[in-house]
């Protein structure tokens, strides 16, 4: 691989981040995400737009889209690896990662784990 597969991995990575923050789920899809995009998670595996859409409604049910705070970014080739906090609904905090899998411009794979703190009552 080479820095221009690098390149355009960060650019995919930082336009799905953009658009989730600005909460536009349906256009991040649209233009981020393959058709036959993997979603593996910590509570089951999701595929495609509907996949996409199952997996951030479980992550909003926690953490509102613009309350994220990007600790650590790494890509090498086609990878991108994305370790954030946030503030969560209930004031307590999640704290998670993803991992990428960029080809061709889109996320074609995505791996995800957070984990929440509730806030104090």
């Amino acid at each position: 691989m080479s820095d221009l597969a690098a390149v355009a991995t960060a650019s995919v990575l930082e336009a799905h981040l953009r658009l989730r923050e600005a909460g536009k789920l349906e256009r991040d899809i649209a233009e981020n995400y393959a058709e036959h995009v993997v979603l593996l998670t910590h509570e089951g595996v999701y595929r495609g737009a509907a996949g996409v859409r199952h997996a951030a409604a479980v992550l909003a049910r926690h953490v509102a889209d613009s309350n994220y705070e990007y600790l650590e970014k790494h890509v090498a080739d086609d990878y991108a690896y994305l370790e954030w906090r946030a503030r969560g609904r209930n004031g307590g905090e999640c704290h998670g990662w993803d991992a990428f899998v960029i080809r061709e411009g889109r996320i074609v794979a995505q791996m995800i784990y957070f984990a929440c703190t509730p806030g104090a009552r």
